[in-house]
């Protein structure tokens, strides 16, 4: 009878393990997270670190006509402490420094340098790009209610260190019926911020303006609720429905403004033969021009999205599945960004010590291909990934980017 009880309890403890998407493995615990990628979907890594980089636009033309050239970069840091006391209660307390950026020339400005133009035609391509940096606090919750729904509700408190919401710069070429060619290229950014960044742009700041500027920093900051609801559909196999919705907007009353610039005339393109043709070219970035007093209200992005824990082999091996919508600037059509997230990874977990984790993904409008491991050993752990990283999902492949993450974890 004795063993009969003790089964059945090994086998709720199972079945229990197998009907959530996350399992913690300490009581307490304190941990630190962090990652850093940065893509695009042409340069290989090994031909951006060398002393001179040569560019063949007429090469880039043919490989990204139809593309255009994507270029991105992410970062996540975090820190938490987490208290688990069972399925019904689960509190933790985090604090977070996220940034994302991605910017991108259209294939239409390839398909021109690959086509070339005849004289009298204007031609003009926007390139568009954005990017941001929130530090946030929150406190995250976990609980199980009707017995199969757990429920984690994770308020946060934001605030936008550094915000550019849509950068456009236009591009165009002019060629005219007098052998005469211009092409321009001008980018004006606005990055906005809860504090002046002249001081620390022009290196006149002193060691008390950075606690000073942060306290002021934390009165300007918004507020967001993260929600997930996850259930056991099967006995391998449970799923999760997840949310974030951005509430009251951070509000941000400082702007630093340039505008980058380029040009290359040419006049005369017959005097090629005999030495007659005239060019002249400049490029450089306008001044800084600092302004206060324009308030601009923003948000972190908007997410929904569904993940799925399945383990058809035991609680040893686990495919998680995911896929998400993402809404930058959600309240503000202008620039409001819209994009999907996907991910599918699997993980395998060998005596509860030893962990190898593979998949692939799309987060921040990158493509990733990840390769991870995990050593548990109770009081600690420590979870390690590689990844490379692409703009397109075939680039993801050639060493176009590379990603890092490294988590550690004390507790009992």
């Amino acid at each position: 009878m004795k063993k009969l009880i003790t089964l059945l309890a090994v086998l709720g403890i199972t079945v229990s393990l197998w009907a959530e998407l996350y399992t913690p493995h300490r009581f307490i615990e304190f941990g630190v997270d962090t990652e850093e990628g940065a893509s695009n979907n042409y340069f290989r890594i090994d031909e951006i670190f060398v002393k001179k980089l040569v560019i063949d636009l007429q090469k880039m033309s043919k490989d990204l006509s139809g593309s255009g050239l994507k270029l991105g970069f992410m970062t996540d840091e975090k820190v938490f402490f987490n208290f688990n006391r069972g399925e019904r209660f689960r509190l933790g307390i985090f604090t977070q420094l996220e940034g994302a950026g991605f910017a991108n020339a259209p294939e239409s400005l390839f398909d021109l340098l690959g086509k070339g133009y005849k004289a009298g035609d204007k031609f003009s391509a926007d390139v568009e790009g954005f990017a941001d940096l929130f530090f946030s606090i929150g406190v995250n919750f976990h609980t199980t209610i009707f017995e199969k729904y757990g429920i984690t509700v994770t308020p946060a408190y934001f605030v936008p260190l550094a915000y550019v919401e849509k950068m456009t710069a236009e591009v165009s070429l002019t060629s005219g019926s007098d052998t005469g060619i211009r092409a321009e290229a001008v980018a004006p950014i606005d990055v906005y911020s809860p504090f002046s960044l002249q001081k620390y742009k022009e290196n006149a700041f002193s060691g008390g303006d950075i606690p000073s500027d942060l306290g002021k920093s934390l009165q300007k900051g918004g507020f967001d609720l993260a929600l997930e609801v996850e259930r056991p559909i099967f006995r391998s196999l449970d799923l999760g429905v997840f949310t974030r919705i951005p509430l009251v907007p951070a509000t941000l009353d400082h702007k630093m403004s340039m505008r980058a610039y380029a040009y290359y005339s040419v006049n005369n393109l017959m005097g090629v033969l005999d030495d007659s043709m005239e060019t002249d070219s400049d490029y450089g970035m306008d001044d800084f021009v600092y302004t206060s007093g324009e308030s601009k209200k923003v948000w972190r992005p908007f997410r929904f999205g569904v993940e799925g824990a399945w383990r058809p082999f035991g609680d040893w091996c686990t495919f998680r599945p995911m896929i998400a919508l993402v809404v930058r600037n959600p309240y503000t059509s202008g620039a409001r960004i819209v994009y999907p997230e996907y991910a599918l990874v699997a993980e395998g977990m060998f005596f509860n010590m030893l962990g190898l984790n593979v998949g692939t993904s799309y987060k921040n409008k990158a493509f990733i291909q990840q390769l991870g491991l995990t050593f548990n050993f109770r009081v600690f752990e420590l979870n390690a990934k590689v990844m490379l990283r692409g703009s397109s999902f075939v680039s993801s492949f050639n060493w176009n980017g590379a990603g890092a993450a490294v988590g550690i974890r004390f507790g009992w």
